[in-house]
């Protein structure tokens, strides 16, 4: 009875350590504190043999307390964010994939936390949710599969040797990855829907997404062959991406200003690309040329009215690479055509009179008529 009664005991004991151990594993990974990472509050073995684990709770029960504390004390308000991503300001050809197939896969940079909040690191996602602007009948879901490919941290403040961005030739320490679709969604409307019935920030559980880097690859899914409705009304996708930063101080905001404006400025670099539909951005150009059979160039006029308010007040705008468009042929099947922008695009962005653009001949593979979304897709550099 003796022997069955301390093995019992020792399971219990046992019991306890595996809990306080995950216990101890979640403040870490909740909290993110350098300090608390290095510091090892629950130790290996409490149990003492030789007095059959005599004052092994208690001790257990000390260490609880300070992890307890701990936790209290290092429980700080972090700034609490919430970022809207246009797939259409981000990527244009993501939503172009979205609206022709169904699917699609994005990558949303730090460039783009930095532009709006620079000198911030430790960006995690609190919670996401998503709208697809699109014609939907009264009855009808928007069943859109969201799920997180990767994800990055920036955990350190600090700059390496000067630099703000990340070193990609070798191994970077001021960043930590996760990969793998760990958590996915499915949303049931087409506003502002977490795949969630109720979206609730003290919910006891981990939220979806939750504590995942806001530096993230992520795949959208919509059903493939038996839709619900017409893809090629989606105007936009937009992801509502809550989360939480903390300050990192004026050297880091000031060299990730500094990176992300010559960045706009390299052709090699510039992640910016402008995507015009001329059926609904030039309704009376694109009117004028089906009805014209296309036997006349399409040609209208692209004003600063078209780029994002923070490149309207630089001094340079210059589009580069080749001005890519895709349509659909007389057989529904999806047609992409290219013109160097040199030819295409004349006169300047930012100028009184804007620049215009000419599709001599490459909208002739495309049906022309009034019903068909041609979209263009313009990369460009801003300075100033």
């Amino acid at each position: 009875m003796q022997s069955e009664i301390s093995g019992l005991y020792y399971q219990y004991y046992r019991f306890a350590c595996d809990t306080v151990r995950r216990a101890e594993q979640t403040m870490k990974r909740e909290l993110m504190q350098p300090a608390l990472d290095d510091t090892q509050f629950i130790q290996f073995n409490y149990w003492d043999s030789g007095h059959q684990g005599l004052l092994s709770g208690e001790a257990l029960h000390f260490d609880l307390k300070r992890l307890e504390m701990a936790y209290h004390d290092n429980n700080t308000r972090e700034l609490e964010m919430t970022r809207h991503v246009s797939l259409r300001q981000l990527d244009p050809q993501a939503l172009i994939a979205m609206r022709l197939t169904g699917t699609c896969t994005v990558s949303i940079p730090e460039w783009l936390y930095d532009r709006d909040c620079p000198g911030h690191y430790m960006r995690r996602i609190k919670s996401i949710s998503m709208s697809i602007p699109s014609v939907v009948g009264p009855y009808a879901s928007v069943n859109c599969t969201l799920s997180l490919q990767a994800s990055s941290l920036r955990i350190s403040p600090l700059l390496a040797n000067g630099a703000y961005r990340r070193d990609t030739s070798q191994d970077d320490i001021r960043f930590i990855d996760y990969f793998g679709a760990t958590d996915v969604i499915v949303t049931s409307g087409a506003s502002n829907d977490s795949g969630l019935f109720e979206t609730n920030l003290h919910d006891e559980r981990f939220l979806p997404f939750e504590g995942a880097g806001a530096i993230s690859t992520w795949t959208l899914t919509l059903p493939g062959d038996l839709r619900a409705f017409d893809y090629t009304t989606i105007s936009d996708v937009i992801l509502h991406i809550r989360y939480t930063a903390r300050q990192a101080g004026n050297p880091l905001g000031s060299q990730a200003t500094k990176e992300l404006k010559l960045a706009f400025a390299d052709v090699k670099q510039s992640p910016q690309t402008l995507l015009l539909c001329l059926k609904y951005d030039f309704p009376t150009e694109w009117a004028a040329y089906v009805n014209g059979n296309g036997k006349t160039p399409f040609q209208a006029t692209i004003d600063s009215s078209f780029l994002p308010y923070y490149v309207q007040g630089m001094k340079k705008v210059i589009a580069f690479g080749d001005v890519r468009l895709f349509g659909q042929n007389a057989q529904g099947a999806s047609v992409t055509a290219s013109a160097p922008s040199s030819s295409a695009i004349t006169g300047t962005l930012l100028g009184a009179a804007g620049a215009t653009l000419s599709l001599p001949g490459t909208l002739a593979a495309m049906t022309p008529n009034l019903d068909n979304q041609i979209y263009v897709l313009i990369g460009y550099t801003c300075s100033g």
